[in-house]
C-alpha cells in the first residue's frame, strides 16, 4: 500500500467582520450552540452554506439508545435476509422498518 499524503491544517487567519445588534447577537449565539459549533464554525457555515442543521447534543443515554437501535437494525436486516426467499411481503415490511430507523438514526450521527 501506498502511504497516505500528510495535508496540511486548514490555517484560518484571515479576519471577517459583520455589525449586528446585541440582540441579533443572543440569537446567533444560541443558535450556534444548538448546532453543537462554536460562533465562528457556525457563521462560516451558514455564510458558505446557507443551512446548518441544529441536531441537539445527546445525553449518553439518548447516545446507548441510538447505538441499540443500529444493533436491532442491523439484526432486522439479518432475519430479512434469511426471509426474504419465504415472504417477500414480509421482507419488503422489514425493509421499509429498516430505512425508516437508518433515517432516524443518520439525523443525529
Amino acid at each position: 500500500m501506498k502511504p497516505r499524503k500528510k495535508t496540511a491544517p486548514v490555517t484560518r487567519n484571515v479576519l471577517l467582520k459583520f455589525r449586528c445588534t446585541e440582540g441579533e447577537k443572543k440569537i446567533i449565539r444560541r443558535q450556534a450552540a444548538a448546532s453543537g459549533k462554536n460562533l465562528s464554525e457556525y457563521c462560516r457555515g451558514q455564510a458558505l452554506h446557507g443551512k446548518i442543521y441544529a441536531a441537539r447534543r445527546l445525553t449518553p443515554e439518548e447516545r446507548q439508545y441510538f447505538i441499540s437501535l443500529k444493533d436491532q437494525n442491523l439484526g432486522f436486516a439479518r432475519i430479512s435476509n434469511l426471509i426474504k426467499n419465504r415472504d417477500p411481503a414480509l421482507h419488503r415490511a422489514i425493509g421499509e422498518l429498516l430505512a425508516d430507523a437508518r433515517t432516524l438514526y443518520n439525523r443525529f450521527f
